[in-house]
């Protein structure tokens, strides 16, 4: 990358039940993936000839939970239209992640479990929880920015979160670009403002978004590798394929570690951390 370059890091979250009892999800996902400035056009040219050749309709949305967008596919051509879509389903989401591979772009997650089986609890802490998973992967993002070249402009943009509530988001983006601290935990970069971040993270509709589709799609993914890390899910399954098919576009240190680096997993020695490192290191 060149003293010119601007990256755009396009992120989604997701959230899944555990195996420990637990009454609300306790397993917070966040993720996605980095790409030049200069190929997102050709990112959504490729995935909008896609949707295209399957459905006649460039624009449709996509994204890894198909039956969350009925209500919008049905507007766009009515029961039909969203029945092929899900015939179509396993492709689509297969070609859509295939030219996200061939492009120059590099995949980020942030997975957290949260030692709780009370409802209120972990109610009373997920938004706190959401900005701590964000926090862990900003800093390995900014530790990857920072590596490649400190002159890179980063800019970040998210889903639009769920019920309109994007103060976790917010706080912990600016005390890591201020001050370079989750918590009272510091980002490994230091501060996201003096490696030319953005001010703030921008936020977008999902459904109007191929970079979001693009990261809804890996953290779809992402989930169903969770599940098959604590052997509630086959390791056939299109998902864990998917997941398999682009763990070499996570960041990596030297040495090929992933784990630690595209990969965040925090308590970092809790029992679903072993199990998901286990499975990466076979």
């Amino acid at each position: 990358m060149s003293e010119t370059d601007s990256i755009i890091c396009y992120c989604d979250n997701s959230e899944l039940k555990a195996i420990w009892g637990a009454q609300v999800p306790d397993i917070l996902i966040v993720g996605g993936f980095l790409i030049p400035r200069n190929q997102i056009l050709n990112l959504i040219h490729n995935a909008e000839e896609i949707k295209k050749s399957y459905f006649t309709d460039p624009y449709i949305p996509i994204k890894w939970n198909l039956k969350s967008l009925q209500t919008d596919i049905e507007k766009r051509g009515g029961k039909n239209l969203f029945k092929k879509v899900l015939n179509y389903s396993r492709q689509v989401r297969a070609d859509l992640l295939n030219i996200l591979k061939a492009e120059n772009t590099t995949f980020f997650i942030s997975i957290i479990h949260a030692y709780s089986n009370k409802r209120q609890v972990l109610g009373e802490t997920k938004q706190d929880l959401i900005g701590f998973a964000f926090g862990n992967l900003l800093m390995r993002i900014g530790s990857f920015v920072k590596k490649q070249n400190s002159s890179i402009h980063t800019e970040v943009i998210l889903d639009w979160p769920e019920r309109n509530d994007r103060s976790p988001f917010l706080k912990e983006y600016r005390s890591g670009w201020e001050r370079g601290i989750s918590g009272d935990v510091e980002y490994y970069c230091g501060p996201l403002c003096n490696i030319k971040f953005e001010q703030g993270p921008y936020f977008a509709c999902m459904k109007l978004n191929v970079g979001l589709q693009m990261a809804d799609l890996i953290v779809g993914a992402t989930r169903e590798f969770v599940d098959f890390s604590m052997s509630k899910r086959s390791e056939n399954s299109f998902g864990v394929q998917e997941f398999f098919g682009f763990l070499e576009k996570f960041w990596a240190s030297e040495e090929g570690k992933i784990v630690g680096h595209g990969i965040s997993i925090s308590p970092k020695n809790c029992e679903l951390a072993k199990m998901i490192k286990n499975v990466i290191d076979k």
